[in-house]
């Protein structure tokens, strides 16, 4: 019991450091979404305009680490509590955050670029990225716990209805910020200048975006709703099925929407719409691996296993 207990809370912690960690993450994927319907877009020289597009596909990559956590409690566990998820959610934060702290620096030197000229930004660029990882990473590993996770027992442990579903909406909250976050700046962009004068392809892709981030918000908000409006709050597997089944499908639209989004950024860097698109497709497929076929596949090995 007492065992049980221990991961549960662990499990809570990770959840918790993925969703303080994901907010900023989609506020910076903002960012760079708006930045190339910006006015002074065009004026920026060419490798402002790299950065841009890498700390893109960065931040776009980070996402889908800090969600993977949540898609293998999901799809693997079953809700289910179990020291390999929480291993797995430290892994892919120390992933996620060595990317982040990349993206940080990259739109650092595209900010201070503007102000100060490229030397200096990229002092200031480097500096942000070495101040990043000393305190994310060195302090870390100077006080680096020496248990021996490799002793613990990686099944799964039954876990409570109502700790399932305190779970499951704690996921919710992991993803949602961020995602409404995104709608947001999606649709501060349709107002700008510069998106009247993008292709209609990248417009129609934009539209696509929007629509599915907005689905991806209505999926991740009905579980609250269908517990607090059909069962006043009580515990029921239904609100624990259904949960995970829109949670699951949410992240499906996120993908799809992020994808249509980069398209879009990736257009108006290149001017290339099919390499925009090419690029898309890979993201998209990167996200889907990260939250679907790495879960199914590390669930039939699992089954097999034990």
């Amino acid at each position: 019991m007492a065992a049980a207990h221990e991961i549960k809370q662990k499990l809570k912690i990770a959840l918790d450091e993925t969703r303080m960690s994901i907010m900023g993450v989609q506020i910076l994927i903002g960012f760079q979404l708006q930045a190339v319907v910006q006015e002074g877009f065009a004026r920026l020289p060419s490798s402002s305009k790299l950065c841009i597009a890498a700390a893109l596909i960065l931040m776009v990559g980070t996402v889908g680490l800090l969600i993977s956590p949540a898609a293998q409690h999901r799809l693997v566990e079953r809700g289910d509590v179990s020291w390999r998820i929480v291993r797995l959610a430290s892994g892919c934060i120390e992933l996620a955050l060595f990317a982040l702290a990349t993206g940080i620096a990259l739109d650092v030197y595209v900010a201070i670029e503007r102000i100060a000229g490229p030397v200096i930004a990229v002092c200031i660029a480097v500096a942000a990225f070495v101040v990043a990882l000393g305190m994310w990473f060195v302090l870390g590993f100077f006080h680096r716990s020496d248990t021996k996770e490799s002793a613990m027992d990686t099944s799964p442990k039954r876990t409570p209805l109502s700790d399932k579903i305190d779970q499951m909406l704690t996921e919710a909250r992991v993803v949602i910020p961020g995602v409404q976050a995104l709608l947001g700046f999606q649709l501060i962009a349709v107002l700008t200048k510069p998106f009247e004068q993008i292709p209609s392809a990248l417009k129609a892709a934009h539209a696509i975006g929007l629509v599915l981030i907005a689905l991806s918000i209505v999926l991740l908000l009905a579980p609250a709703a269908l517990h607090r409006l059909a069962f006043d709050g009580e515990d029921t597997p239904l609100v624990h099925e259904f949960g995970s089944i829109a949670i699951t499908a949410a992240t499906a639209t996120l993908a799809l929407g992020l994808g249509a989004e980069i398209m879009v950024a990736i257009g108006a860097l290149s001017g290339r719409i099919g390499l925009a698109a090419g690029v898309a497709a890979v993201m998209i497929v990167l996200l889907l691996a990260l939250w679907y076929a790495w879960p199914l596949a590390a669930r039939a090995y699992l089954q097999r296993k034990r």
